[in-house]
């Protein structure tokens, strides 16, 4: 991951550069803005896991909230809604490549800054309506020591927060109705 942060920044400083887009077309910048896109969208999904290296896997209880548990409990679904972009991004991406080869003279008309902007912007918000649900597939719930465990463990906190399936966990008819619908 830390080698896919280094290509997607090194990708982002190459196609933002004002010299280069200065000598462009609108079909040109059209495919550079979609490019940017892919790449900041990439550059996202690999930051947002690299954490998956230090949050130990497994991990369901903690003592206090802090970021290894809202990771564990928000980070996949993060990571799949610029998956799911990335993959759109580049579906919209080689429709607008098609219309270009295949159709040049409605290309013009249709492909140009306004429709990138537009489809970048509807494949991002289509990515989070996709993946929202999966924020709610864990939760935490906080427990709390009986008196005879805290006389049994004096140095241990009283409270403590625990994984455990959300609203729409696997389990849940919630999680059987995002599946059909999905």
């Amino acid at each position: 991951c830390s080698f896919g942060v280094l290509g997607n920044i090194l990708n982002l400083l190459a196609l933002t550069r004002r010299s280069l887009q200065a000598h462009m077309g609108p079909l040109e910048k059209s495919a550079t803005c979609g490019l940017i896109a892919l790449a900041l969208s990439d550059l996202l999904f690999c930051l947002f896991y690299l954490p998956h290296a230090t949050v130990p896997e497994g991990m369901n209880q903690w003592v206090n909230l802090g970021f290894s548990s809202y990771y564990v409990v928000y980070g996949q679904a993060v990571i799949n809604i610029f998956m799911v972009s990335s993959t759109w991004l580049t579906v919209v991406m080689a429709v607008s490549r098609y219309f270009a080869i295949c159709h040049p003279l409605h290309a013009r008309l249709i492909v140009d800054m306004k429709f990138a902007k537009a489809s970048i912007i509807a494949v991002f918000v289509g990515s989070i309506g996709l993946v929202l649900p999966r924020f709610w597939h864990y939760q935490t719930t906080c427990l709390y020591l009986s008196e005879e465990m805290q006389a049994i463990y004096p140095s241990s906190s009283p409270t403590w927060y625990q994984l455990d399936e959300g609203p729409l966990g696997r389990g849940s008819k919630g999680w059987r109705i995002y599946i059909i619908c999905y």
